[in-house]
């Protein structure tokens, strides 16, 4: 195989090369002073986006792309050949290694601000770290008008030094040599190969001695385009995040805190025998100024293959674990929990689960269309299986092993009764208030006399931090949402679903309509069962 030193070819088009190298110049130009301008009023607005204009999953992409990468290894590759050439007509090679130098540093800054970006989208920059990239964006910026000023001189024939347009091309004098034919040969004749071969290697390493400084720039250059590449591809093509990472979606940010498989409701009833429910606990942040709905249809749960929607319709059974998303608008500058639940078949619940996550679209030239995050879930089994405690009459049951937090409850006594009185303050007015009675009895007339009063004198401290309290926080939730009355009579069991007949002003006792028979019952127990830990506090 033939080919010719490409020496003569730079050396003719000397100047035209140089105004070539001008476009990639003139494009980092502009792409870094748009970074400039990112970071000024990044600063200015207090480490915050002050308006929607730039959308958090989408920073990098918007500011950082593959043709800023090829310019900068364009520029570089062309600069080498033109040190060669220089190198070999014995010729200054000053300017053209420091623009080596200087354009790698720029390739490994274009990667570090990717990847700044990137960290802007799941967080806010520290201050002093935010004003020295800053800073440190304008120094190279306008570093780059003297190489781009020092090469279109070259372009156009100006000397600097003789200051007049003497051409320099006669000075590089295309020689024969420049353009005569290199022959490789191909053969299998060994000792013309070994001969050839040590040849090869002797003549190899003279050269690489006369322009070491080249070769080592241009390993650098390749190691540093495969670890862009590599860290493009598993930190931001190809990565999986885990709970508690920093996702950005849209205007808002947010991160899986935990997450749960259960097919039961919070009071440890089985929803459907064929079904189980994913629950995410999310904090969704919203480090806008500007109020931004969270589009929850981009979570999709993804298992083999097959997407699930959230189903915001069914979320009100697991308010234990937070509260449910109703897509509601993120208050500029809150961060707020929510959950989201899934439903799933039940032969899935051994299955890998994975969050997909629309993040954004980029459809710009070299964009690579939809972006998406994945998230690997590790959720926590809660079934049937349920833990159950007996407990005696009087006793205080520390709530710390549910969902109930640091919650403690106790029945201290128990009545039957059809007719129960109790006292109350009637105020008429912030400083006037009249002690009063009130009574709640069976209404015959409905009831018939077939239920009876149920009065509890009972003990409860609510836990102020769990996420239950941002939904309900009454003791009149717990009793209803958590409680129910179990009782044996003539060998059978019977359970009887709790709610309270108090009036909104009186909470000092729990007051219950049940079955009047419950009365000759052989056993009777109030039955808390938070998830799947249940406490059966005996009466009868």
């Amino acid at each position: 195989m033939i080919i010719k030193k490409p020496y003569a070819f730079i050396i003719k088009h000397f100047r035209l090369i140089h105004l070539l190298l001008l476009i990639p110049m003139f494009y980092l130009v502009t792409q870094t002073k748009e970074i400039i301008t990112f970071f000024s009023e990044y600063v200015a607005n207090d480490y915050t986006l002050a308006s929607s204009t730039d959308v958090l999953s989408s920073l990098a992409s918007n500011y950082i792309n593959i043709f800023m990468y090829i310019a900068v290894i364009v520029i570089m590759i062309v600069l080498i050949f033109l040190t060669i050439v220089l190198q070999r007509k014995e010729k200054p090679t000053k300017f053209y290694n420091i623009s080596i130098v200087y354009y790698l540093v720029l390739f490994i800054l274009i990667t570090v601000n990717f990847a700044i970006f990137k960290a802007i989208e799941n967080d806010t920059l520290d201050p002093v770290f935010a004003r020295l990239i800053r800073d440190l964006a304008m120094l190279i910026h306008f570093s780059q008008y003297i190489f781009i000023i020092y090469t279109g001189i070259r372009g156009i024939g100006f000397n600097i030094k003789k200051f007049d347009f003497k051409s320099d091309l006669s000075e590089l004098e295309i020689s024969t040599e420049d353009n005569e034919e290199i022959e490789f040969l191909i053969g299998i004749d060994s000792d013309k190969a070994k001969r050839t071969m040590r040849r090869f290697l002797r003549e190899t390493k003279y050269y690489y001695k006369e322009n070491k400084f080249i070769f080592i720039m241009i390993f650098i250059i390749l190691i540093g385009v495969a670890g862009t590449l590599l860290y493009m591809n598993e930190e931001v093509y190809q990565r999986v995040y885990k709970e508690n990472d920093n996702i950005a979606s849209g205007y808002l940010n947010f991160k899986i805190k935990d997450s749960f498989i259960s097919n039961l409701s919070k009071n440890g009833k089985v929803l459907n025998k064929d079904k189980y429910y994913v629950i995410l606990e999310l904090e969704i942040t919203n480090r806008y100024r500007e109020d931004h709905e969270f589009n929850y249809v981009n979570l999709e749960l993804t298992i083999n293959n097959k997407y699930v929607l959230p189903d915001l319709s069914i979320a009100h059974y697991f308010n234990d674990y937070g509260t449910p998303y109703s897509g509601t608008y993120i208050k500029g500058n809150t961060s707020n929990d929510y959950i989201l639940v899934y439903e799933i078949d039940k032969n899935l619940i051994n299955q890998d689960f994975l969050i997909t996550v629309y993040s954004h679209y980029d459809g710009s030239v070299g964009g690579i269309g939809t972006v998406n995050h994945r998230i690997s879930l590790e959720p926590t089994l809660i079934d049937e299986n349920i833990i159950s405690n007996n407990v005696s009459l009087g006793t205080n049951i520390n709530l710390s092993n549910t969902n109930l937090g640091n919650s403690e409850f106790a029945i201290l006594d128990y009545e039957f009764t059809r007719r129960y009185e109790y006292t109350y303050d009637y105020c008429l007015n912030s400083n006037k208030c009249i002690p009063s009675t009130g009574i709640v009895s069976i209404d015959y007339t409905s009831d018939g006399t077939n239920k009876t009063l149920l009065v509890l004198d009972y003990d409860l401290s609510l836990d102020e931090e769990i996420p239950y309290m941002n939904v309900k926080k009454s003791f009149k939730s717990v009793f209803e949402d958590y409680t129910e009355i179990i009782y044996q009579l003539n060998g059978k069991t019977y359970s009887y679903k709790v709610t309270l007949a108090n009036p909104t002003s009186y909470d000092e006792k729990a007051i219950i309509k049940v079955p009047s028979e419950i009365e000759n019952a052989d056993r009777v127990e109030l039955v808390l069962t938070i998830r799947n830990i249940s406490y059966r506090i005996r009466l009868i």
